[in-house]
């Protein structure tokens, strides 16, 4: 019982540390790949033409104020690239790396308190009898499997 107990604390200690291994530290984030945009064309400008202002879909022009003819002049703002909600924001681990640290520590309590009843010897009062009850229904259950057997091997 001891080894099967030892093997099983082995194996929690080597579990924890491989998951250690493979996860970065909380405030570590994974560089993301170089990404390549192609360049845009340029068009020439005919400086005779008046300028169009170009707005971008994200956000709407907002008026800044007006020229001496009275006509408002726009300003357009570009709007911030969304970032990738797996590139790591720093906002810490994810929830399943969470849940399953959280499942691994609650094993190794429960295998740790099991390990600590075992080595004193600590019972409850009512556990030899429900051991006795419990040997004697596989008994019994043995014995009517044992004459079910017998009973189909005399019918063939």
């Amino acid at each position: 019982m001891r080894r099967l107990l030892r093997a099983v604390m082995l194996a929690a200690a080597a579990g924890a540390l491989a998951l250690g291994a493979a996860v970065p530290a909380w405030g570590q984030t994974t560089p993301a790949p170089p990404t390549t945009v192609p360049p845009t064309p340029t068009l020439p400008v005919d400086p005779a033409l008046p300028s169009v202002p170009t707005t971008s879909s994200a956000a709407p022009p907002t008026t800044t104020g007006s020229t001496s003819t009275g006509q408002a002049t726009t300003s357009t703002t570009a709007a911030a690239p969304a970032s990738d909600p797996g590139s790591g924001s720093g906002d810490g681990p994810p929830a399943w790396l969470v849940g399953l640290i959280v499942l691994g520590a609650l094993a190794v309590l429960v295998v740790l308190l099991w390990a600590l009843a075992r080595l004193t010897a600590w019972e409850p009062r009512w556990l030899p009898s429900a051991r006795h009850s419990i040997g004697e229904a596989g008994y019994r259950t043995s014995a009517g499997w044992a004459e079910f057997r017998d009973w189909l091997r005399f019918r063939r």
